[in-house]
């Protein structure tokens, strides 16, 4: 695992107040605020699409000359609290922003992603969307916002068919895919594409594109 993904279940009682973080995203995170001189040590976690966002700060235990164990400290207790999070839970945390060191949370519950989607959407019993007061969660195989970005088809796209994938949005969706990724798009029939992805010397996206190849078929 890296600073990019983490994912852990809440298998002992002590996760629910500390959580044990990978060496290499340790690293990783600490290189990252050295140089751009840091040095509140903060990460920021957010539940699904909600704005709220819980400062969390790093945990040291040191265990010997020069070695330490890292934790999610300071902040976790309350995010897990705020949040109805139970033992047995799976978690996820997916960095969205590095400049803020903001992480996006989604939870799974018995095999079941219980992420909230929206706070004023309800599911009646006849599966039927209502608007309520109160916050309530909405399982992600009935409701689930899918991650989207807008742009314009200016006169450079027809020239040269292509799509310019914002970089926050490729960090935060497509890290770990390859450069040449063959990708489909519709927009009145289906298109094959290729996702061209430059990376820098820490494999982190700098450019990311999607280029068209050719039709896949005629259907509308």
């Amino acid at each position: 695992m890296s600073l990019w993904r983490f994912e852990f279940k809440l298998d002992t009682p002590r996760k629910l107040e500390y959580v044990r973080i990978p060496s290499r995203m340790t690293k990783e995170v600490q290189e990252l605020w050295v140089k751009r001189g840091v040095t509140d040590g903060v990460l920021r976690l957010h539940r699904g699409t909600e704005n709220k966002q819980y400062p969390t700060r790093f945990r040291h235990v040191f265990t010997g000359p020069g070695k330490f164990k890292t934790y999610l400290g300071e902040g976790w207790g309350e995010f897990v609290s705020s949040n109805s999070i139970q033992m047995e839970d799976r978690i996820q945390l997916l960095l969205e922003d590095d400049d803020l060191m903001l992480y996006q949370v989604r939870i799974w519950r018995a095999d079941k992603e219980i992420t909230i989607v929206d706070p004023h959407v309800l599911i009646e019993n006849d599966g039927s969307i209502s608007d309520v007061d109160s916050m309530e969660y909405v399982p992600s195989e009935i409701l689930f916002k899918i991650p989207t970005f807008e742009f314009t088809f200016s006169k450079g796209y027809f020239d040269k068919p292509g799509i310019n994938i914002p970089v926050v949005f490729a960090r935060a969706h497509f890290h770990g895919l390859k450069d040449g990724t063959p990708v489909e798009m519709y927009v009145n029939k289906w298109w094959k594409g290729v996702m061209r992805i430059k990376f820098d010397t820490n494999n982190k996206i700098l450019t990311c594109t999607v280029k068209k190849r050719s039709t896949i078929n005629d259907g509308g």
